[in-house]
Parts: structure tokens; sequence; C-alpha cells
């Protein structure tokens, strides 16, 4: 996302709770290795979707700036759950 660059990912770990709503359909259940070829093909003949997924990318990644995840990583370690950003908040 950092690099303004839209991607397809397998459903593992925590890759839907840092993406946008956009950014979900790219998500695809890990192992469906057909379904994640289907994704990268909608990407290489769609040159709009590339680009609303690039931006959505963009916008969402400021979202975990460097002193933000600081700030999540230093409440994990007092013991309290880290909270990412919501979704929507990079949407806006």
């Amino acid at each position: 996302m950092a690099s303004a660059c839209p991607f397809v990912a397998f459903d593992v770990g925590g890759v839907r709770d840092i993406v946008t709503s956009e950014q979900e359909t790219q998500v695809v259940r890990a192992g469906a290795v057909d379904e994640f070829a289907e994704r990268v093909l909608d990407l290489v003949k769609e040159p709009r979707l590339r680009e609303r997924l690039a931006a959505a990318g963009s916008a969402r990644v400021r979202d975990f700036d460097e002193a933000r995840v600081a700030e999540m990583f230093l409440g994990m370690m007092r013991g309290n759950a880290p909270r990412w950003p919501a979704a929507a908040e990079g949407e806006l």
C-alpha cells in the first residue's frame, strides 16, 4: 500500500484487519490459487480498478505511520490490546 501498488493477497494473518472495504475484494481465501490468479488478471485487464485500489491503499497507509504504529506496539507491551485504525478511517 505504501508504494501505491494494488495487490492480491491470501486471507492469512491480519490482512483483513488493515485493508479497506474496496481492497477486501482482492483478499482471497487461503489456498484459493485459481481465485488468486483471477484477481491478478482483473488487475492486469482493468486499469481503473488498479487506480482505485492504489488510491485506496495510499490513503489507508497513512493510518499506519511510524508514530502511530509505535504507540500501538507500546500499548501491547503495557498489556493493552492494540487498536488498529478502523478501515473506515482510511476510506474518508
